[in-house]
């Protein structure tokens, strides 16, 4: 697709997709840059590109990409919920990175572990809102098979011995689908691609 047509932004933005599943990351972030070149205002392309620069560790440059997605694309979960893990877990930022989960979770509240994640942070923070019916979602969801916690953070809301398992069942079933080149949306996983 690329002979045929150097500047098809998309086929730039999959081929960084494909190399950054191959941990090649230079050349993905080099995708990432051309695509960007050939077609800008395209969020899906900034947040995979920051997610890439995390990747690599370079933080200031991924947070950038990902204000970019966000200026083109305000609704933006999957941007939103990336920010707010850098902001927290990289920056220890607590403030910018509840803000951004809790913006995450009320566009997409069906996303990949944004619940329990904010729920984690809330509870990092001190911050009590709306605790019992976010444990009772989380909960009703890991009984459902959904990705809605991580195994760690639900240890510190769940006494179920069953509910912990089947959490961990769930979340270890996530991660073989990622080792088999199937990665889902996940925290550093996060990543928008063309359909």
């Amino acid at each position: 697709a690329l002979t045929a047509a150097p500047d098809f932004a998309e086929a730039w933005n999959n081929r960084g997709n494909a190399l950054r599943d191959l941990e090649r990351l230079d050349e993905a972030l080099a995708c990432y840059d051309k695509a960007i070149a050939a077609k800008p205002a395209v969020a899906e392309t900034w947040n995979n590109r920051g997610n890439v620069l995390r990747d690599l560790r370079r933080l200031d440059e991924a947070l950038t990409s990902y204000d970019k997605a966000l200026t083109i694309r305000l609704d933006y979960g999957e941007a939103l919920y990336n920010r707010g893990e850098i902001q927290w877990v990289d920056n220890r930022r607590c403030e910018p990175a509840l803000r951004d989960l809790e913006r995450a979770a009320e566009i997409d509240p069906d996303c990949d572990y944004v619940r329990g994640y904010l729920l984690h942070l809330r509870m990092y923070a001190g911050d009590w809102r709306d605790f019992d019916e976010t444990v009772a979602y989380i909960d009703k969801g890991v009984r459902e098979g959904r990705r809605v916690v991580e195994p760690f953070s639900y240890q510190s809301i769940s006494e179920s011995p069953a509910d912990l398992q089947a959490c961990a069942v769930i979340h270890a079933a996530h991660h073989e689908q990622a080792d088999d080149g199937q990665r889902q949306p996940h925290l550093h996983w996060m990543r928008g691609a063309y359909m």
